[in-house]
């Protein structure tokens, strides 16, 4: 009877152990999945936040192209008017001519400063939302840890594959030149951002089918079709 006894308590005392192991198991991978989720949430909003935010100064830099033609055509005009001055030795036109053509010069050079702002303006933009993403999913991801310190290991690796690009070509190398729509605007104007999970059980870290890896790759982008911006957004967990 004592043996039957004890054999009953084995039993019961390693059928507690599974259990409370396989609690523990769920709840961490239920964990890490909530985790997952809430970094695909903040990517998404934040690709939104921040293509909505890189269309305002593509949108100017192309809105200035009229200007730019405009200024252009006249100069060249002038150009012309002064190379006729110049052979009929018409010394007040000559000199008329030079100060007009010297006024468009100075045209272009205000929207070439212009430009620049709004180049770098596109640049900051890019910079400053996608290491929000980062601070902001590391700040959540903090408390997360603190909770489970003592019971599971999370180890995170998250990569900024590409940081947005000015999806435009400019037509020389000239001052205030003319901007286009480049033909891999869909990829300029892209941010991807991969996210590397490893998961160990602390009590059973020597246990291969205990720890988990997963990829979770989140990816969006803007592009001008149709005469709309149109928003992409790739979010895949693998």
């Amino acid at each position: 009877m004592k043996n039957c006894k004890g054999s009953v308590q084995f039993i019961l005392f390693i059928n507690l152990i599974l259990i409370s192991s396989l609690i523990l198991i769920t709840t961490a991978l239920i964990s890490t999945q909530l985790i997952r989720s809430n970094y695909q949430s903040l990517c998404v909003d934040e690709i939104k936040t921040l293509q909505h935010h890189l269309q305002q100064p593509t949108k100017a830099l192309l809105a200035l192209n009229p200007a730019i033609r405009l200024i252009r055509l006249r100069k060249k005009w002038l150009q012309f008017k002064l190379a006729q001055a110049t052979l009929a030795g018409q010394l007040p036109a000559i000199a008329a001519l030079t100060l007009q053509i010297k006024q468009q010069d100075a045209l272009l050079f205000e929207i070439d400063v212009t430009q620049k702002k709004l180049k770098n303006h596109y640049l900051f933009v890019a910079k400053k939302h996608t290491y929000r993403l980062s601070y902001d999913f590391f700040n959540s991801l903090t408390e997360h840890k603190l909770n489970w310190a003592g019971l599971f290991n999370f180890i995170y690796d998250l990569k900024i594959v590409k940081i947005p690009q000015l999806g435009l070509v400019p037509d020389s190398t000239d001052i205030a030149p003319i901007y286009e729509l480049s033909p891999s605007q869909e990829y300029d104007h892209s941010l991807i951002v991969n996210l590397q999970t490893h998961f160990t059980n602390l009590f059973l870290k020597d246990t291969q089918s205990l720890q988990q890896n997963y990829l979770d790759v989140c990816s969006g982008t803007s592009i001008f079709k149709e005469g709309k911006w149109k928003l992409i957004i790739h979010a895949g967990k693998f």
